[in-house]
């Protein structure tokens, strides 16, 4: 029987990636945390990474050892303020182009995923203006260069979590 799950996460939650390698997150909790997963057991950062809340660090997550119900910002360090992304899914059109780039193993989707859909980056009380995207691209590029695939496979994931609804134009 096919067990259905109410929804993890509120559909007006704005969409924020955070880095794996960002240090804001409390990597020693994390892995104490993993250490104690049975191996058909998934880890709350690991559903987040997964879209399942798409992307949202409010959204209520079951973490299995100990059985509780954590956010994703619980795993952040108190007083530490991680750089985030602000994402939204591709339109329509952006998604088939997108899907058939990624089918074709052509590189060039993570530049069109993250044009359209990386709306702003937050990094405290600071926002980085991401209207000119060469720029953004290049910077991001320079700070890490897997920064720029991992925020296009969040992208890809919300996309396709949500449906492909659009939530408006660039």
């Amino acid at each position: 029987m096919l067990k259905l799950r109410p929804p993890q996460h509120t559909p007006d939650d704005e969409a924020l990636y955070i880095s794996k390698r960002d240090p804001a997150w409390d990597f020693e909790k994390i892995e104490a945390e993993r250490e104690g997963l049975r191996e058909e057991e998934s880890h709350p950062l690991d559903i987040w990474y997964g879209g399942a809340t798409r992307y949202s660090l409010e959204a209520k997550i079951t973490c299995p050892a100990p059985r509780r119900a954590a956010t994703i910002g619980e795993y952040l360090r108190p007083g530490e303020e991680a750089t985030r992304f602000v994402i939204r899914p591709l339109g329509a059109r952006l998604r088939q182009r997108v899907t058939t780039m990624v089918a074709g193993d052509n590189p060039g989707w993570v530049f069109e995923a993250v044009k359209a859909g990386l709306v702003e980056i937050r990094q405290g009380e600071e926002v980085i203006d991401v209207t000119d995207t060469e720029e953004t691209l290049n910077m991001l590029d320079a700070v890490d260069v897997r920064l720029l695939q991992d925020i296009a496979v969040a992208i890809h994931i919300l996309t396709y979590k949500q449906g492909g609804d659009v939530e408006g134009k660039r």
